[in-house]
């Protein structure tokens, strides 16, 4: 095995990645190479990073009680290590071996990790610690102690083994030369033989457990086993004659059973066809009957359509006389319906009779009526000009309406007042037909009209009111719209302020952290390079290796930028709740504005009630006027009325906008939390106010439609009674030509309407009383009686033909009726003469004397099944009497007849068969009995046999290992031990002496008598003998040098190693003795052609070898390694970094604040982990004392001007 290349990283106080180290080029390929550096500095970690890399443990740790974890060579301070080891194996393979370590996140030691490559291929040859190591063993021939034994050599060991007791001396060669096997081999020798004498003693005593028979006994034995088997067959022979005599009996025996069964079955069957006698009978007769079935039905089916012929007959002739008597009611009612008519043309007759007299009498007025007309035509133009701007309001209005849903219950009150004018209009008109007809003054009419002008000034007032209303409905929406968007940039904006909130707070943790750990680090300073901490009296701290300056800057620029988006945030909040506030007093000032227009509206609502009282007193002063201005007045009320009547139409459409635009106004409202509960109260309000304008429009529609529902009530009982009219043809045509005649007058009379529109309540006034209709009216009633005369005709021609059509049916069932009876009367005959035929009486008797077709199929099925059960049984007896014959005949002996007899026969076979087998039962078991007997000592004898070659093999496994307790086995195993330790110590005296001879020639060592016991032999005092003690202390270095390397030589073997390494000891050597022994060196290793490198800290190596490795000093128990070829300055990740002290300041201020704590919760308070440099730094300071485990501040005196040690 030839190492090739170290290389470390962060092992013992190697710390860092060190320079590798190339012991096969540079100037590290000679033959002896230094390693010098001061004492402690990590010489031997380099012989411990070759240990890891290849099994994994270090030669120090195995010899240490403490802790034998690898980890633990970890450098402190530090998260992960390797070590790495190039070498060539014995077959010229060139691997490489790593070992590596690290910690967790919480400072852990994790298991290690141990891989094996190749590194011509790449390949990965081991991973695991078993494989690893096997893989290893393998590569370079020896095992881990082998490996240690032989590179490390046990210089110092060997110096103890010099000077140690004999007790001593005896364990330390033990475990130097390994020869503890030997002490194993002793004593499992002992317990060998200890175990082989129980063995072949317990196999003795088993001999001893088996006895055998005699010869004699055996041959009588033998002779019963054939006796008892003859007797066995003997009987076995019997008991099977006996079975099978007893077998033909009881089959002849179950013959005759079966055979008696047959017989009784066929009795039971014959009993069973005499009993269905008197079924067979009815059979037959049934059968001859059979002819009657066909015509008995036929005259059934006859008779059954004969009364449903009778039955469609009977019905139909109720139906024609009740659509008789049917008609003959509608005809009298019609009639009735008729002469009303008649006295309805009558009337209307006379009404155009009048008013074609009134229209001759007022043509005259005509030309004075026109001109009236133009006036009113430019008051209408006026009014039409009112409306538009009556309707332009009432739209806007409507728009407010949909915004703003408090202005809905003002719009109902306004309806309510509306209707309650259009009604106080409709008395005002009542009572001024009523005052004309009286002949009374037009005064008070004119004054009532005037009333009414006030009433529109105030509606135009609150359509103002309204517009007003919707722009403020308009800029509450705009509002709204912009509240909702505030609303949501003020929630997102929230959001941003929280989460920059939380950062600036967690950088500002961090930044506490971290100038908490900067502010221990005050101290470095004050340190010198290789001095102890004063606080803990440590030189490594484990804190992070980490530069704290360049994180504390990089936090606290992040902190301030938090800071800064954490203001921007609070900022942009700000101003959006300042603009949602703006907002809400706009808001506010709105709602007011709203209320004070609604109670404009209340004080008009007080005037609309005022004038309702004032109007019932204008009667009196109507009658001033003269007939042309109350003309004119009238005709402007009328133009009022109208509108009115729209504006209620468009109240009513605002109530149905009004209940669309709650929803829209209810988001506003949630806004509004004060407005909420004022606004369930006007929705309340507005519903109420809602039915009762519904309540109020259903009774004026139903005021205006008494006379249509009384047509209508008339129409619908026409068309009820319609199809039963007859002969009414006549006074239908006559009807007609009335109507035409109506319609004539209708045309000369077309002419006349328009300019008599304003004189129509006149002419209805002077009517007389109880002929109140109009002409139109009467057009209406006369247009829409003649469709429903038409109606009538055609629904009387439908009854006509329905009542043929119900005639033509009676005669139709009559003929069917009749047929019937005659098929009924036919089928009677052939069944008359059916009957005499057969010698029947009557058609009952016939019935009962015949059978249905499923009683008779189920009594023919009942009798063949007899039928057929009495064959088989005379069947079954034949075949049994003849099967028992059969059986008497192939019987041995001759069988009895009768049934007595063969049962006593049958017994005796049974006793004979079963004393036949009790015989064979008895011979078996004598048989069995004494073949268990020769069985059992044939037993024995192969048992006696096995134990005898087993006895045999015990016997000389004894013997062997008798003799070999008896040369090496005791209980200890001292014996054997004490031989191999002489004979392992004159080899290794055989190894020394040679290696002694050549670097110390004068001095030769030899063992004395039969213990271990060395003396000296002095060469140049004439061969004087005296004991190794005696040595000085150089000499001593040269002779356990001496015999380390013998040591080495012997467990080299074959095996290839080139590389040895020497641990210390030339420091007790002068000057002489050291050029002696370095001397010898350098002629060993050309002996063994083998790299030699001592570890030492002797400065006199450097200068005598070029080739060395340095192990200098970094500070604060840190090192590197330099070698020639090496950079000048150690690794950056090794120099040693200013670890802080702990900073006491926030802890004595805790104290003082809090009381005593213990060093638990101080750790908490400055975030660090537990352990003993906090106690040894709370000890340390001054200022704090401790009460058994907990920590406090005294006192301090007043006016004390000492101030506290900060360290």
């Amino acid at each position: 095995m030839l190492i090739e290349c170290v290389r470390i990283r962060n092992l013992a106080s190697l710390v860092g990645t060190q320079p590798p180290l190339l012991f096969t080029s540079g100037g590290l390929d000679s033959g002896l190479v230094a390693v010098v550096g001061p004492t402690g500095a990590g010489k031997s970690t380099i012989l411990d990073a070759i240990c890891l890399a290849l099994f994994g443990k270090t030669p120090r740790l195995d010899r240490s009680g403490e802790d034998r974890s690898a980890g633990n060579i970890l450098s402190r301070g530090t998260v992960d290590g390797y070590a790495e080891l190039d070498f060539v194996d014995a077959s010229g393979r060139r691997l490489r071996s790593r070992w590596e370590i690290s910690r967790s996140r919480t400072h852990r030691l994790q298991t290690p990790k141990r891989f094996l490559f190749d590194r011509d291929s790449g390949e990965t040859l081991a991973t695991g610690s078993t494989e690893h190591e096997k893989a290893v063993e393998a590569a370079i021939g020896l095992s881990r102690e082998q490996f240690v034994g032989v590179v490390l050599l046990a210089q110092g060991s060997f110096s103890t083994f010099i000077s140690g007791a004999s007790d001593d001396r005896a364990r330390l060669l033990e475990r130097l030369t390994g020869v503890e096997i030997y002490s194993k081999l002793g004593m499992a020798a002992f317990e060998w033989r200890r175990r082989a004498a129980a063995a072949l003693k317990e196999n003795e005593a088993k001999m001893g457990e088996h006895p055998l028979l005699g010869e004699e006994e055996r041959a009588a034995l033998e002779a019963r086993h054939r006796a008892a088997k003859a007797q066995q067959l003997a009987a076995e022979q019997k008991a099977a004659t006996c079975k099978s005599r007893y077998s033909e009996l009881q089959a002849l025996r179950q013959k005759s059973e079966l055979l008696q069964q047959a017989r009784d079955g066929l009795s039971q069957a014959q009993k069973n066809w005499a009993a269905r006698a008197e079924q067979r009978a009815a059979l037959e007769e049934a059968e001859r009957l059979s002819g009657l079935a066909a015509p008995l039905d036929r005259v059934q089916q006859r008779r059954g359509a004969q009364r449903h012929a009778e039955d469609a007959k009977n019905r139909s002739d109720e139906m024609l006389e009740e659509a008789r008597r049917v008609s003959r009611q509608a005809f009298d009612r019609f009639r009735s319906l008729l002469q009303s008519a008649m006295g309805l043309e009558a009337r209307l007759e006379e009404c155009v009779a009048e008013l074609q007299r009134y229209s001759v009498a007022d043509a005259g007025r005509l030309t004075q009526l026109r001109a009236e007309q133009k006036q009113r035509s430019k008051g209408a133009k006026q009014m039409a000009m009112l409306r538009q701007r009556i309707e332009s309001s009432e739209a806007d209005l409507l728009h407010a309406q949909k915004m703003v849903g408090e202005s809905s219950t003002a719009e109902e009150d306004a309806a309510k007042e509306q209707q309650a004018e259009s009604r106080l209009l409709e008395q005002c008109r009542l009572e001024h037909e009523r005052h004309k007809q009286e002949g009374g003054d037009l005064e008070a009419r004119i004054s009532r009209v005037q009333e009414l002008g006030k009433v529109i000034e105030l509606i135009t007032a609150r359509s103002n009111a309204e517009q007003d209303l919707l722009r403020l409905s308009a800029e509450c929406q705009e509002r709204e719209k912009s509240l909702s968007q505030l609303q949501v940039e003020l929630n997102k904006a929230e959001a941003r302020y929280e989460e920059r909130s939380r950062r600036a707070r967690e950088l500002h943790e961090r930044l506490e952290k971290e100038r908490l750990r900067q502010s221990l680090m005050v101290h470095r300073k004050e340190l010198k390079p290789g001095d102890t901490c004063p606080l803990c009296e440590q030189q490594v701290h484990e804190l992070p290796a980490v530069r704290l300056e360049g994180r504390i800057l990089e936090i606290e620029d992040g902190l301030h930028k938090a800071k800064q988006e954490e203001k921007a945030a609070a900022d942009e909040r700000s101003s959006l709740e300042q603009a949602q506030k703006t907002l809400g007093e706009e808001d506010k000032k709105g709602a007011w504005e709203i209320k004070r227009l609604r109670d404009e509206q209340g004080k008009r609502s007080d005037r609309y009630a005022k004038l309702r009282l004032a109007l019932p007193d204008l009667p009196a002063e109507i009658e001033e006027l003269s007939e042309e201005e109350l003309q004119d007045r009238l005709s402007r009320a009328e133009a009022a009325q109208k509108d009115f009547s729209d504006e209620a139409e468009l109240l009513k459409r605002r109530e149905e906008s009004g209940d669309r635009a709650k929803d829209r106004w209810g988001s506003t409202q949630k806004l509004l939390a004060d407005a909420k509960a004022q606004l369930r109260l006007v929705e309340s309000k507005l519903e109420q106010d809602s039915l009762q304008l519904k309540g109020l429009e259903k009774d004026d529609a139903q005021a205006t439609s008494q006379l249509e529902e009384g047509l209508e009530a008339l129409a619908k009982d026409l068309s009820e009674h319609a199809p039963e009219f007859a002969g009414c043809s006549a006074w239908l045509d006559s009807l007609e030509r009335k109507h035409r005649d109506y319609l004539q007058a209708e045309r000369q009379l077309r002419d006349l309407r328009l300019p008599l529109r304003e004189q129509r309540e006149k002419a209805e006034a002077e009517l007389p009383e109880g002929e109140g209709l109009e002409p139109d009216e009467w057009k209406g009633e006369q247009g829409d009686v003649l469709p429903l005369l038409n109606s009538l005709r055609g629904r009387f021609d439908e009854a006509k033909e329905a009542l043929i059509g119900q005639q033509a049916k009676a005669d139709s069932a009559a003929k069917q009726r009749k047929d019937a009876e005659e098929a009924r009367k036919a089928s009677e005959a052939e069944l008359a003469a059916k009957l005499q035929e057969l010698g029947l009486e009557s058609e009952e008797q016939a019935r009962r004397s015949m059978l249905s077709s499923a009683d008779l199929a189920r009594l023919r099925a009942e009798l063949k099944d007899l039928e057929e059960q009495f064959q088989e049984a005379r069947t079954q007896v034949a075949t049994r009497e003849s099967d028992l014959k059969q059986a008497r005949q192939a019987l041995s002996e001759e069988a009895p007849e009768a049934e007595q007899a063969l049962a006593e026969l049958l017994a005796e076979a049974r006793q004979a068969q079963e004393a036949a087998v009790a015989a064979e039962k008895d011979a078996v078991s004598a048989v069995s009995e004494i073949w268990a007997a020769v069985q059992e000592d044939d037993n024995r004898r192969v048992a006696l046999q096995e134990l005898g070659e087993k006895r045999q093999r015990l016997q000389a496994d004894f013997d062997r290992v008798d003799r070999l307790a008896d040369l090496i086995g005791d209980s200890t195993g001292k014996k054997f031990r004490s031989l191999a330790q002489r004979l392992s110590l004159d080899s290794l005296l055989w190894f020394a002496n040679r290696r002694l001879a050549a670097f110390a020639p004068r001095y030769q060592l030899e063992r004395r008598g039969e213990g271990l016991e060395l003396d000296i032999i002095d060469r140049e005092l004439a061969e004087e003998r005296r004991p190794v003690r005696t040595l000085s202390g150089g000499e001593s270095f040269l002779v356990s040098l001496a015999l380390a390397i013998a040591l080495s030589d012997m467990k080299r073997g074959k095996s290839d190693l080139r590389s040895v390494f020497i641990d210390e000891g030339f420091g007790s050597l002068d000057q002489q003795s050291l050029e002696l022994a370095l001397s010898a060196l350098e002629i060993v290793q050309n002996e063994l052609g083998a790299q030699l490198f001592v570890i030492s800290h002797v400065g006199d190596l450097q200068n005598r070898w070029d080739a060395r490795i340095e192990v200098r000093r970094a500070g604060r128990g840190r090192s590197w390694l330099w070698f020639p070829g090496a950079p000048e300055q150690p690794p950056n990740d090794a120099l040693p970094l200013a670890e802080p002290l702990f900073d006491l300041d926030p802890v004595v201020e805790q104290l003082k604040r809090r009381g005593p704590m213990t060093r638990n919760k101080i750790a908490e308070l400055l975030g660090l982990e537990k352990g003993a440099a906090l106690s040894r730094a709370l000890k340390g300071d001054p200022r704090i004392a401790l009460d058994g485990r907990s920590y406090y501040v005294p006192e301090l005196e007043k006016g004390s001007s000492e101030e506290p040690d900060p360290l």
